[in-house]
């Protein structure tokens, strides 16, 4: 779900749940543990596989979910988007394609 890679102070968290990064609860709480860990770097970057950073969450997981499960989740999201917050390593996150603008 997850692949992370130290290297001289740089930890790169790189999502890694095909097809498109959608977030589930597994994903978001291994996130929160590599943030969380991440202490001993001088700087985070969170990106995505090749093409494409994250589709956003996975709503048919989240459809599936009973209520308290479904709460967990969002509390779970709210940790991660904490984490990323107040971490004292600078994050930053990347994408892996170029932008698109608009035609001028």
């Amino acid at each position: 779900m997850l692949d992370i890679n130290d290297d001289s102070g740089l930890r790169v968290i790189t999502l890694a749940r095909p097809p498109v990064n959608a977030l589930n609860g597994e994903l978001v709480r291994k996130l929160i543990a590599a943030v969380e860990s991440a202490g001993g770097a001088d700087a985070l970057v969170i990106a995505g596989q090749p093409g494409l950073f994250s589709a956003g969450l996975d709503v048919p997981g989240l459809l599936a979910l009973n209520r308290e499960a479904l709460t967990t989740m969002f509390v779970d999201l709210w940790r991660a988007q904490r984490a990323i917050a107040i971490s004292s390593v600078p994050i930053s996150n990347c994408r892996t394609t170029p932008p698109v603008f608009p035609d001028e």
